[in-house]
């Protein structure tokens, strides 16, 4: 069981590293929609800016330098 998820990790993160810019807009754009973020007044370059797809699939804040 172990070796499953540890093997579908590394797949994902493979898959992460190669999704072009329009596919992972139209995922985060999907996955905030989901959550009830409505971010359609945002263009594509706001968007990557943002948010990203971490290695699991899931929505996450792009860190801010201060």
């Amino acid at each position: 069981m172990f070796h499953a998820s540890l093997y579908r990790v590394a797949r994902e993160v493979s898959i992460t590293r190669m999704y072009s810019s329009q596919k992972k807009i139209k995922i985060i754009r999907d996955k905030l929609s989901r959550i009830g973020i409505g971010e359609k007044c945002m263009d594509d370059a706001a968007i990557l800016a943002s948010y990203s797809i971490n290695s699991c699939g899931n929505l996450c804040p792009v860190p801010r330098a201060r």
